[in-house]
């Protein structure tokens, strides 16, 4: 989990929104972001934790999608020790 001012980037749980358009809806999104304590994105890799494949955000033109790119760049990192 990264916390970064109101915004919290985390794995994945029971009862997320998926990203949808992509597999099963039932599917877990591989990772959150929150705002406020609640969701706004959901993104879901393809092979790796590297590759995400599809980011869906749930309120449009609030900066979300660029947020939920900046924290999931810092958690690959931090995951694979580069910082």
């Amino acid at each position: 989990m990264i916390r970064d001012g109101e915004y919290i980037f985390r794995k994945g749980e029971p009862g997320d929104k998926p990203v949808g358009g992509w597999g099963d809806e039932k599917d877990l999104p591989t990772f959150v972001l929150e705002f406020k304590g609640k969701q706004v994105g959901a993104a879901q890799v393809m092979g790796s934790e590297n590759h995400i494949f599809m980011i869906k955000t749930f309120e449009l033109n609030k900066g979300h999608c660029t947020k939920f790119i900046e924290l999931w760049e810092k958690y690959a990192k931090r995951e694979n020790g580069k910082v």
